[in-house]
């Protein structure tokens, strides 16, 4: 198999990429967290004088799913966009656990590095499954969260996800273009125009991942209990974002989360798929930069 990153999509999607983040406001560096080089899109100047937020990508995803939204806070805060253990840049080992908690320790772990003990967090998908879990465990730490199509419980009603999950196939483990195709078209429902050249590169990035996709996927499925009866322990201000469209986590859960997670906004955006910070970047900025001046975080 021809390796994507010798591939003139990577290449240039890598080099846009990071001409974005730059123009936007955004650096790429490697921070060492005990041991594990974690890479990071982060404001071009960490403040001391200003709050914090962290963003979280989903499974399987890397920071730059961020870089369009991020863009529209980096002048007031500090923005810190990891890539997690195992995804984009940050390496994966065997060694290393994947879980939703140990996910959630190194994110905490990363921010004590630049000596920052309170942060507002927000994620999509296993993002706000590693966010709400923080909320409820490590609430110390958590001004606010923002959870955008999480994942963490029993789905109301099965997506198209869940149903190929239930029958043995899981979108997320690709073997062949198509396959990555198929899951592409599932991840947003109007997703920004990429080149074809580009999308069979991260084919084959999805491709060469399948192992550590797959143990990933068995990781943080099993070892964290799911949060159905932990939703209530929830205390800080939180506001919850879905697509009405997304085909990996059904609409119909957000009204569980929203039910019991006392005194959560929601917003549902119709046409909309998995990932609104991609589909409808300074839409769902705006909406999240309006739940942070409500509560006075702003």
């Amino acid at each position: 198999m021809t390796d994507y990153r010798n591939t003139l999509g990577y290449k240039i999607a890598h080099l846009v990429e990071s001409i974005e983040a730059s123009i936007y406001g955004l650096k790429d560096v490697t921070v060492n967290v005990k041991g594990l080089e974690i890479a990071v899109y982060q404001s071009k100047r960490i403040d001391p004088f200003k709050p914090t937020i962290v963003m979280l990508h989903g499974f399987s995803a890397d920071k730059k799913v961020w870089i369009r939204f991020a863009k529209h806070f980096v002048n007031d805060f500090n923005v810190i966009i990891p890539d997690l253990a195992g995804h984009g840049k940050t390496p994966y080992s065997v060694n290393n656990s994947h879980s939703i908690s140990a996910q959630a320790i190194r994110v905490i772990e990363l921010l004590a590095v630049y000596g920052i003990n309170q942060f507002h967090l927000l994620g999509n998908s296993m993002g706000g499954f590693i966010t709400a879990h923080s909320s409820i465990y490590f609430a110390e730490h958590i001004l606010s969260s923002c959870l955008v199509d999480p994942a963490g419980i029993i789905p109301v009603s099965l997506s198209k996800m869940d149903r190929l999950v239930i029958a043995g196939k899981n979108p997320f483990l690709i073997k062949t273009k198509q396959n990555f195709y198929d899951f592409y078209a599932m991840t947003m429902a109007k997703p920004p125009y990429i080149p074809r050249f580009i999308l069979d590169c991260f084919a084959l990035e999805y491709q060469s991942k399948y192992d550590r996709l797959e143990s990933i996927f068995s990781e943080f499925l099993s070892e964290d209990g799911l949060l159905d009866k932990e939703l209530t322990k929830v205390n800080c201000p939180t506001l919850i974002l879905w697509g009405a469209s997304d085909e990996l986590l059904h609409v119909d859960n957000a009204n569980l989360w929203h039910e019991n997670i006392k005194d959560s906004e929601l917003t549902v955006w119709p046409g909309v798929g998995h990932m609104p910070m991609m589909e409808i970047a300074k839409t769902s900025a705006n909406r999240y930069r309006l739940f942070l001046s409500d509560n006075g975080f702003c």
